[in-house]
């Protein structure tokens, strides 16, 4: 009896700190989405903040595109290579909004 005393004691205990660390959780997340909100309130009274080059030049998929390395639009021998907001790389023409123009390819070694 006391081992199954001892085994629903411990089981209770376990379950309140998986309650306790369930609320810390909800807790963060609604911190989380405040901090959103309040970051996309930011980007809406800023738009162009959000598509220009800290150095002032606009590098975004809707900008003129550079002339770089070896090729070039005139000869259209090279691939377009962009860098996504979230820092992977695209190739093609038609990368996705608020990617960083990095020049072109021959596709040998992109």
């Amino acid at each position: 009896m006391e081992r199954r005393a001892e085994a629903s004691a411990a089981a209770e205990a376990s379950q309140a700190e998986v309650v306790r660390q369930m609320q810390a959780k909800d807790a963060e997340i609604l911190a989380l989405r405040a901090e959103v909100q309040k970051l996309q309130a930011a980007l809406e009274k800023t738009p162009s903040a959000a598509t220009a080059d800290p150095a002032g030049g606009d590098t975004t998929a809707t900008a003129p595109l550079p002339q770089a390395g070896g090729a070039s639009p005139a000869n259209a021998a090279g691939i377009q290579k962009w860098q996504q907001p979230d820092g992977a790389l695209y190739f093609g023409e038609r990368p996705p909004p608020g990617s960083k123009f990095l020049g072109y390819t021959t596709g040998a070694g992109l």
